[in-house]
């Protein structure tokens, strides 16, 4: 059990699209693993750009959804 433990606690690397197929690219890789795109470093730049946006997204989200939830238990359990 503590070998599948380990492997879930693995922390994963974010990805971004590839500027050619569109498909996960890891953004200190070189070339594309799917199509063989290689990936200047302007291509790199934006990618790192993409996942930066996209985690000041999830954040974002975060901070709306969580005191929603709050808000709406509590008018839930005190209307009762």
């Amino acid at each position: 059990m503590n070998g599948l433990a380990a492997q879930l606690a693995v922390k994963r690397k974010p990805k971004g699209p590839c500027p050619s197929c569109g498909l996960k690219v890891d953004d200190e890789k070189d070339k594309c693993s799917h199509c063989g795109y290689t990936l200047t470093s302007a291509d790199k730049d934006m990618l790192r750009l993409y996942l930066e946006f996209q985690r000041q997204k999830g954040q974002k989200l975060a901070v709306i959804i969580l005191p929603t939830f709050i808000i709406v238990m509590w008018l839930f359990f005190s209307l009762k």
